[in-house]
């Protein structure tokens, strides 16, 4: 036997009410509502076969409700008919306008009534059932091309060079979803060994060192809803360690769960081609951003500071001596940095003739003051060649590591400081620390002569 379908009476009148639950009880379960707003929030809340209306209420009319029923999809397949008292063809046409499906006069015939509400239900369940039909038909078709489509999504995958893998998060349970070819060779497992394996801890393989580090910037991905950037050492299949930068990106989230995909590079593979600079033999960008990222992740990052180096007048190198003793320069200039700060420091030439250099220990205001004198006095320099002359300076800034601070904020404050020292002079320092700026000028009167030969 089918259920009873749901009907629900919006009328501020009770005695209207009540005629409606006599009438219409014996075939259909009723629920009444003495305003529109009433009448919305049973609709959001129950689910409702047809909603007979009346026009003029208190709080919110029925024209009101047939205007928010249109603009929310969820509402709009509940049929309405309207029942009003009201003489007026316009109205009449507003109504049906506005998405009523009939109209019915007051005072009214119950059995006319009736018939009525028939004839709406059963048209609205035909018009559903076929689009109901049309979709199903649409996704038979989808199926086979899916199918033809995830075969080749899958070629794909198997054939990009970074490990892929789609992995599911339940608190600290992970389950490996796909993990392509690259995945495999990298970590030294097959397919079938990775594909639907659940693990109870989520950093499994992870080096014991650099838990902390993946966990803290998980967490901080998730947190903030951004992409995870994070390089640790994670363990083969032969029990060896490699060092790896994983980026991982959310797709769904749910309380409890989160699914996601993860593309890993191998560093280890890459470190002999790509890790150093081939001119100065510094890091190069790229690898000095996965190290810095890896201090920020530390219990003690706070207070690290990041020198931001930019040469002023390097371009006039290349307009008067050529390029070759351009790279001569910036090879001259990258020992002088390097020699300002500790072995265990991370110096990189990120750019052109741009540096950047992380302290990897706490560094105080005064500290970080000396290290830019030094700089300062260490990069003015004047090159000279037979009879010409051309003199460079450094414009610094410096920012310090403050707490949950990510390495493209703590960039960005940097590059910023180092902006305003060259807009302002040039051969100087902006120190941004917390709450103040400061501005040194450098106190050296003549230039290192660097002869070119």
């Amino acid at each position: 036997m089918d259920a009873k379908k749901t009907i629900l009476v919006a009328d501020d009148i009770r005695l209207n009410r009540e005629l409606f639950r006599s009438a219409l009880q014996a075939e259909y379960n009723i629920i009444d509502a003495r305003n529109g707003e009433e009448a919305i929030r049973i609709m959001e809340t129950k689910p409702i076969d047809l909603l007979i209306l009346d026009i003029v209420m208190p709080v919110m009319d029925g024209i009101d409700v047939l205007k928010y029923r249109g603009a929310h999809r969820e509402m709009q397949n509940i049929p309405v008919i309207v029942v009003t008292a009201v003489e007026d063809s316009d109205m009449e046409i507003q109504v049906l306008e506005l998405g009523a499906n009939d109209v019915v006069r007051k005072p009214f015939d119950v059995g006319v009534l009736r018939r009525r509400l028939e004839n709406v239900i059963s048209s609205c369940n035909a018009v559903v059932l076929s689009k109901e039909n049309q979709m199903l038909k649409r996704l038979q078709h989808l199926e086979g091309k899916n199918k033809e489509y995830v075969k080749l999504f899958h070629s794909l995958l198997n054939h990009i060079p970074g490990g892929v893998a789609l992995f599911e998060i339940r608190r600290r349970q992970v389950r490996i979803i796909f993990a392509n070819e690259s995945v495999s060779r990298m970590f030294g497992y097959t397919q079938q060994e990775y594909v639907g394996v659940v693990e109870e801890d989520a950093l499994v393989g992870v080096h014991p060192e650099d838990r902390e580090t993946v966990l803290r910037a998980a967490e901080r991905a998730i947190s903030s809803n951004e992409d995870l950037e994070v390089t640790f050492r994670n363990q083969c299949r032969n029990g060896e360690y490699i060092w790896v930068k994983l980026t991982a990106s959310i797709m769904e989230r749910e309380e409890n769960r989160v699914v996601g995909y993860g593309v890993y590079s191998d560093i280890d593979r890459l470190k002999l081609m790509a890790e150093k600079d081939s001119l100065t033999g510094l890091y190069n960008r790229q690898m000095f951003e996965g190290l810095v990222e890896i201090e920020l992740n530390k219990e003690n990052a706070d207070g690290l500071a990041l020198f931001m180096i930019d040469m002023d007048n390097f371009k006039q190198i290349n307009d008067r001596f050529g390029h070759l003793y351009g790279d001569a320069v910036l090879a001259e200039v990258a020992k002088r940095i390097a020699s300002v700060f500790r072995a265990e420091d991370l110096v990189a030439r990120i750019g052109g003739d741009e540096f950047c250099v992380l302290v990897t220990s706490p560094v105080s205001g005064q500290l970080a003051e000396e290290r830019a004198r030094m700089l300062l006095a260490q990069m003015y320099l004047c090159f000279e060649k037979k009879e010409e002359q051309v003199c460079v300076s450094a414009s610094i800034g410096i920012a310090f590591v403050k707490s949950g601070c990510s390495y493209k904020e703590l960039f960005r404050e940097a590059d910023e400081a180092q902006y305003y020292a060259k807009q302002h002079g040039k051969n100087c320092c902006l120190i941004s620390g917390p709450g103040e700026q400061k501005l040194y000028r450098s106190e050296i009167k003549e230039p290192i002569i660097v002869p070119l030969e």
